[in-house]
This record gives structure tokens, C-alpha cells and sequence, in this order.
């Protein structure tokens, strides 16, 4: 059921701005936008239903005070001055973050985002490989900058126990670790918390979040917590494709994102230790039921070579007889560089179309 919303502001221009925005990002919000307050004190003191109330602060005087107590009244502010029985949101910022800033503030009050919330179409895809070394986080960063150029809402969620950009991805309002303790907090909704901390990479154009605020934190970590995050941000129903970008152990952590994942794409170079690390993962996990989870989602990218150029010793490991291979991508200077992967989004669509089909994917 679609949750009413009323919005409020005498500028009919910024009003009519946010109001279409929301309608494309939010459509489980009904919206009624009014420019006078006479008309709006009518409508109000009619007893109309009104779950989120977002005014500014030259139409409070139209607000009766006998408002029902279910409506969560949203102050538009220039000054961030509190105000009593309203929670207060800045009113000139990005629309994307005022529309983060109103959810937030409506579950908080609500207890619960889910009935702001669509029905999530969110696909989620894994890159993990057991070897260090086999272009994990430059193929994941090369998808999700190539996934956004083709009009894709994506998220970048890197969960290495060293995050390996974060001198290459701004530092955002909130990191990894302020998510973590939200889906460790009874009552708060991390899905949301996403939302209000997110930045979007501005050439790359993909969302993204600053990974955990030191290593000594991962080890910390439960199976739980990424279980928890990844549900919560599906639930959310904001982005069309998340990429995890994962470490190259194999711990609850990796176990459980895995499982969440709806693909797996495992990079895997050629040479002796990389091949034999590959084997020994998949002798570890076949006669256990975890392999039986996987498997089927597990799409092999042989990365940096030819395919003409495969050696015999990696053909005859018999690993593509248990890992379907999707991809092959050659050697190329540009995946050593990975600001320039995050920039080269619509060059590189052309390397990434069998990794951004869904139908080759699923």
C-alpha cells in the first residue's frame, strides 16, 4: 500500500523539482503538493490522511495542531534550527539526499521502512577468487562503472578485510563500520542508513560506501552482520545491481556473501599458484554442502590472457570442467590503472556485455 505523502512550499518551482524526482525514485510515495497555505490548512483540517507531512517553514502556520500523531511531520529547513514535534531536514542539498533524508526520518518515527519500500528487484553479483592477484577488484570496478553507463543504478560494496580503494573512492559521510553497527542495533533499519551514507563516484557514476574504519575491525566480523547488510540492502529496493568485491580467503564472511549472491564471477589468472589455489578451493568445497550452494552461480572470468593463448597446463586442471567460463580478457594496460577503469565506464561495455547480461548471468 502506497504511503500519502504531503508536500508543502510556497516556491512552486522547487516544490515541482522534488516532487518529480520523487515520483521516479519513490513511487510507493503518493504525493499532494501545495503552493497556498489556505488550501492546505482546508485540506488538512478535513481529517485527510497524511503519513508524512514535508513542509517549509513559511507554511507552518497552516499546520492545525491537532494533527493525527501517525503523521511524521518533516520541517524544510535553510537553518537546521530544531523544531518542536517536527524532525528537521535541509532543504537545499542534493534531491537524492533530501529523498534519503525524508525515508530515514519517516522509519525512524514509523519504526519500520518496509511500506516505503517496492518490491526489490536488486541483483546481487560476487566477484571472489581464492588467489590473490587475479584482477578481483578491477574487473568489479570495471563492471559496476560499465553497469552505470548503461543507465544501471549500482552499488559498489567492497568487503576486503584491507579495502583496497579507499585511495581511489572519496571518503563518504558514513563508512562500512557505521553499517555495521546499525545491523547490530535493534530497531535500526541499515538499509536506510545506506541511503542517508552513500556517495555516487562522480565519473564513474556508480553509489559506493568507504570501507570499515580500520582492518582490525574485520577481524570482528560475523557471518551474521554480512547477512544482515546485504538482506537490508536488497530490502531496500533502491539499486538494480550491487557488486560485492570480496577478499580472497574463504571465511564465514566470504561464505555468506557468497550464498547471498545471486552470481559469482571468479576471476582466475594462469600460472602455477593461481591454478593450484583454484583446485584446492574446489576440492575444499565439493563434498561439502556449501559447494552444492555455489556452484551453479559460479561463472569463471579467465583474465588476463588470449583465449587462443590458454596454456594446456590450466585447460587440463580440469577447472573448467567444474566452473563454466563466461569471459576471456586480455591483457590490457588499462586494468592496471583503476582510475581509469572507473572513468572508461562506456569503453569498457563492450569487454563487459556476456558479465552484464542477466540472461548469461542466471
Amino acid at each position: 500500500m502506497k504511503k500519502r505523502m504531503v508536500l508543502a512550499d510556497l516556491d512552486s518551482e522547487y516544490l515541482n523539482h522534488i516532487a518529480g524526482y520523487f515520483m521516479e525514485h519513490a513511487p510507493q510515495l503518493e504525493q499532494n503538493l501545495f503552493t497556498k497555505s489556505e488550501k492546505l490548512r482546508t485540506y488538512l483540517e478535513r481529517g485527510e490522511a497524511a503519513d508524512i507531512l514535508v513542509i517549509s517553514e513559511d507554511m507552518l502556520d497552516a499546520v492545525p495542531s491537532n494533527l493525527g500523531e501517525k503523521t511524521t511531520k518533516i520541517l524544510l529547513s535553510s537553518t537546521m534550527e530544531p523544531k518542536e514535534g517536527y524532525a528537521v531536514v535541509k532543504k537545499y542539498q542534493k534531491t537524492q539526499n533530501l529523498l534519503n533524508d525524508i525515508l530515514l526520518k519517516y522509519a525512524e518515527k514509523s519504526g519500520s521502512a518496509e511500506a516505503i519500500r517496492g518490491k526489490s528487484n536488486t541483483r546481487m553479483i560476487a566477484f571472489y577468487s581464492p588467489a590473490g592477484g587475479s584482477g578481483k577488484t578491477a574487473l568489479s570496478l570495471g563492471l559496476a562503472s560499465s553497469m552505470a553507463a548503461e543507465g544501471k543504478k549500482v552499488f559498489y560494496l567492497n568487503l576486503e578485510a584491507i579495502d583496497s580503494v579507499s585511495e581511489i573512492l572519496p571518503h563518504t559521510s558514513g563508512s562500512l563500520s557505521d553499517l555495521i553497527l546499525a545491523v547490530r542495533s535493534k530497531g535500526m533499519d541499515a538499509g536506510l542508513k545506506v541511503a542517508a551514507y552513500v556517495g555516487m563516484e562522480p565519473e564513474g557514476r556508480f553509489f559506493y560506501i568507504s570501507g570499515l574504519d580500520s582492518a582490525a575491525e574485520y577481524r570482528e566480523l560475523k557471518g551474521e552482520d554480512i547477512q544482515r547488510l546485504l538482506k537490508s540492502i536488497r530490502d531496500l529496493a533502491e539499486y538494480d545491481e550491487v557488486i560485492i568485491d570480496l577478499s580472497s580467503g574463504f571465511s564465514e564472511i566470504e561464505e555468506v556473501a557468497l550464498k547471498e549472491a545471486d552470481v559469482i564471477y571468479v576471476p582466475q589468472v594462469e600460472g602455477e599458484a593461481a591454478v593450484a589455489k583454484m583446485r584446492r578451493f574446489l576440492r575444499e568445497t565439493e563434498f561439502q554442502e556449501t559447494w552444492r550452494v555455489l556452484a551453479e552461480k559460479m561463472k569463471m572470468i579467465v583474465n588476463r590472457t588470449e583465449a587462443s593463448e590458454i596454456r594446456s597446463e590450466f585447460s587440463n586442471s580440469g577447472i573448467l570442467a567444474q566452473i563454466s567460463c563466461v569471459c576471456v580478457v586480455a591483457e590490457a594496460p588499462l586494468f592496471s590503472d583503476m582510475r581509469q577503469i572507473i572513468r572508461s565506464g562506456n569503453m569498457l561495455k563492450s569487454i563487459m556485455v556476456p558479465l552484464m547480461s542477466r540472461e548469461t548471468a542466471e
